[in-house]
């Protein structure tokens, strides 16, 4: 009996030790293009961190990186979006009709509260947005969603000033050309 419960604690043990192993060396390994490149870069610089690519002889781009390297570059851009939203004074400017931008924590809504329920904005609200978009864009490729599904993981969510919604999209589906500039 005693053999069989140190061979049961020794197995267990084993198991234990391979599978904390196995966790501390995870990595993640992705492919993208250029401009998500150009933005892992840049938060890598932010963060005090190197994360190795390369380049494929038909120009793929693969990023391999560990979990944790993964996790904070995500934080990272995570935070940064949200201090940009936080930045905005949307009553400073008397052309804005935007009232409100936000999204859920993990960027698969964004929603977009206008005090009008016609998609009506000034040029540049409309260039505010679609920088937002290309952010969340960027969070999803850094997470390893392969780029082709990407405007399928994201919707756009479009509130009046009550914070109703009134058009619902996927990032993919809305061709944005029922705005009306101001």
């Amino acid at each position: 009996m005693r053999k069989i419960t140190s061979i049961i604690v020794v197995l267990c043990l084993l198991i234990c030790m391979s599978t904390s192993a196995n966790s501390i060396g995870r990595v993640v390994s992705f492919m993208l293009s250029e401009t998500y490149v150009e933005v892992l870069d840049s938060l890598c610089e932010e963060l005090e961190i190197e994360v190795p690519y390369k380049v494929s002889d038909d120009g793929t781009i693969v990023v391999t990186m560990s979990i944790d390297e993964q996790y904070q570059i995500l934080e990272k851009l995570s935070n940064n979006i949200d201090e940009m939203l936080n930045s905005i004074d949307y009553e400073a400017n008397s052309d804005s009709r935007v009232m409100r931008i936000f999204h859920n924590r993990d960027f698969t809504i964004v929603n977009l509260q206008l005090d009008n329920s016609e998609k009506q904005m000034s040029l540049g609200d409309f260039l505010g947005w679609i920088t937002i978009i290309i952010y969340c864009f960027s969070y999803h490729a850094l997470a390893g969603v392969p780029e082709e599904k990407i405007e399928d993981v994201i919707t756009v969510n479009w509130l009046d000033a009550d914070g109703n919604i009134y058009d619902s999209s996927k990032a993919a589906e809305d061709d944005y050309t029922d705005f009306r500039f101001e």
